[in-house]
């Protein structure tokens, strides 16, 4: 029970991240990511962590690539560790009144 609950917390921290990233893009598009430590609610001794990354994307003209990955793991190395992460393309118009 207690596994299943962190593993939702966990898809509920990416979907923050993605949100974040999403968000953090289209007001500045200069965003490059960050590395966002949560307060756990499963106690002090767990960590919860958010990285996004943001990379210009070789392949395709005016798209970014967003790399979110969201962890829950515990401070000794008995606890589970869970992580969830997804990956997409944005893109970013060209016209500055216009950000998507």
């Amino acid at each position: 029970m207690q596994h299943e609950r962190q593993l939702e917390q966990t898809r509920w921290l990416l979907d923050a991240g993605i949100a974040r990233a999403s968000s953090q893009l289209k007001n500045n598009t200069g965003y490059d990511g960050e590395t966002w430590i949560v307060t756990p609610s499963l106690g002090p001794n767990w960590i919860s962590r958010i990285e996004i990354a943001v990379m210009k994307s070789g392949s395709e003209a005016n798209a970014t690539r967003i790399n979110v990955t969201a962890e829950i793991r515990g401070n000794d190395s008995l606890a589970h560790a869970t992580r969830r992460s997804h990956s997409f393309l944005v893109a970013l118009s060209q016209d500055k009144n216009d950000r998507t």
